[in-house]
This record gives C-alpha cells, structure tokens and sequence, in this order.
C-alpha cells in the first residue's frame, strides 16, 4: 500500500535512505550542470506525507546516504556531513585537498575514509559519530578494502589483513594465502572473511 507519493522534478536522485523506525525518508539529488553541479538533500516525513526540509550542498556530489541511529551520514566527493533526522546539520568533514577514495560508513561508531597524501600513499582516517578524526593509519601499499567495527578498522591490502585501532595503530597484521578482493566483517566485530576470485580466508583479527 502507497504510503507517499514524491516527484523529484529535475533532480536526478542519486541515493534513498530509511530511517530505522521507518518514519524518515532522505533522498539525494544530482542538480546543476556539468559546470557547476551539485547536491539537494531532501528530508521526508512519512506520518505528515511531506518533505519537511530540503538541504543544498554546492559544488559536491552525494553518492551515499545512511542512517546512523537518529542521524542521517552524507558521502559526496568533496565532504561528508551528519545532520539530524529532520535535515539540521551537525557537522561537516571536508576533504579538500585529499582525494578521497575507498570508505566505509556501515558502522554506527566509526567512519572510515582512505584519502591520498602529498607524496602518492594512502591514508587511512578514521572519524568518531560526530565527525570528529580519531586516528590516522598510513599504508605504502593500496587498500582495496576496509570494513569498521565500534573499535576500529580491517584493511586490506594486495596479501596483508591489517586490523588498525581507532587511534590509528596497527594493532595485527596476517598475511593470506591468496590476492585479497574484499573484506566481509562477521556480527562478533572481531572475525573477517578475506575473499579471493577463487578462495576465501577466515580469520580472527581481535
């Protein structure tokens, strides 16, 4: 049964996020042109049947939202941002300058993000709930995946299972038997699954 009915007009959506309790609906939209674009975020209510802010962001592109408890997490390629659950912002997090690549936002603790510094490496930075950086994990070798417990983040690199605490430290490090594709995290917060194209390892990283 149709609960709300919205017409997004000349804004292509580029995500739709649910709130937990299923009352909030945020939708993201690409606007402008190919010389200025940017961003809308549309903030609905479900019980009033209306969208009850709409919030510009210019000059960035939004490619993810979720819902992180009561607030709404906003990925673009310039930033991301929390707001609350009716569209207030609470913080901004720029990533001038960085270059930002591979993240995870799946956890409701921590953010992870891989940027690039000055000198080609890659960083791994890791932002608490309000958006505030915690630690900063730098790697020589590209990370092609992270996943994001309440302690901290798995990386992976080529061969290398790296699991890094919320300040930053490497805390253990396994080397797998095979190229690693993607890591998949297992509901105890401390077991990946490193998957290969034609094998996959099980290890216990905390």
């Amino acid at each position: 049964r149709e609960r709300f009915s919205w017409n997004s007009g000349e804004g292509y959506i580029t995500d739709v996020a649910i709130h937990q309790g299923g009352r909030y609906v945020a939708v993201s939209q690409l606007t402008g042109n190919e010389a200025q674009a940017g961003s809308n975020i549309q903030f609905i209510d479900l019980n009033r049947k209306k969208v009850i802010n709409t919030v510009k962001r210019s000059n960035t592109i939004i490619s993810e939202l979720r819902f992180s408890d009561n607030r709404l997490i906003s990925v673009s390629d310039t930033e991301f941002c929390g707001f609350s659950k009716s569209g207030n912002l609470k913080f901004e997090v720029s990533f001038a300058g960085k270059n930002p690549g591979k993240y995870n936002i799946d956890n409701d603790e921590l953010f992870a993000f891989v940027t690039i510094d000055n000198r080609g490496g890659q960083v791994l930075e890791i932002y608490n709930r309000r958006g505030k950086l915690k630690g900063k994990y730098s790697s020589d070798n590209s990370i092609n995946s992270i996943v994001v417990c309440d302690e901290g983040a798995m990386l992976a690199t080529r061969r290398d299972i790296i699991y890094v605490n919320k300040r930053g430290k490497a805390k253990k490090q396994v080397t797998s038997s095979h190229d690693i594709k993607s890591l998949g995290l297992f509901g105890d917060g401390k077991t990946v699954m490193a998957l290969g194209s034609e094998s996959a390892d099980v290890v216990r990283m905390r």
